[in-house]
C-alpha cells in the first residue's frame, strides 16, 4: 500500500504511516498517478533560486545569440550575445559546478552562434563589398563595357 500523503510504501495492517504519520484511513493501494512527491533520500536536490535565475539567464541569451546568427543582416550581433552567453556560463560553472539542463542548452546555443556567426557576417560583408563594386563600375561606365 502507499500514503495519499507522501508516496511512501506502507506495510500492510499499519494504523499510520511511518514516513510522514499520515492515518491508514488516507492510504490507497495504488500511488495517485497525478501526485507529485518531492524526492527524498540521497537524490533529492533543492534548487537555488539564484541558480534557476543564472540558468534560466543563459538559455535566454543563448537563443537570441542564434535567433541573430540567423538573420543575414544582423548576424554580427549574434556574436555578441554568443560572447555574453558564454560569460555567463563560466560564471554559473564557477558558482554551481557544471552546466546541466537549460544552462547546457545555451551553452550549446553560444557555441553553435560564434562560428555561424563569423561566417554569415563575412558572407554579409562580401556580399556589401560587391554590391558597392557593382555601383562604382555603374557610375563610372554609364553605357556598360564597350568594345572599340
Amino acid at each position: 500500500m502507499f500514503c495519499n500523503n507522501c508516496g511512501a510504501n506502507i506495510p500492510d495492517g499499519s494504523a499510520f504511516c511511518q514516513n510522514c504519520g499520515a492515518p491508514v484511513a488516507s492510504v490507497s493501494s495504488a500511488p495517485d498517478p497525478y501526485r507529485v512527491t518531492p524526492a527524498v533520500g540521497p537524490y533529492a536536490k533543492t534548487v537555488d533560486p539564484r541558480e534557476r535565475e543564472a540558468s534560466k539567464s543563459v538559455l535566454t541569451f543563448g537563443i537570441i545569440a542564434l535567433a541573430f546568427t540567423c538573420t543575414f543582416w544582423l548576424s554580427f550581433v549574434g556574436i555578441i550575445f554568443a560572447f555574453i552567453a558564454r560569460s555567463k556560463v563560466k560564471a554559473y560553472e564557477s558558482e554551481f559546478g557544471p552546466a546541466t539542463g537549460k544552462t547546457k542548452v545555451g551553452k550549446i546555443f553560444s557555441r553553435v552562434s560564434v562560428p555561424l556567426s563569423i561566417v554569415l557576417t563575412v558572407c554579409a560583408v562580401l556580399y556589401i563589398l560587391f554590391l558597392v563594386g557593382v555601383i562604382i563600375f555603374t557610375v563610372n561606365h554609364p553605357h556598360g563595357l564597350t568594345i572599340d
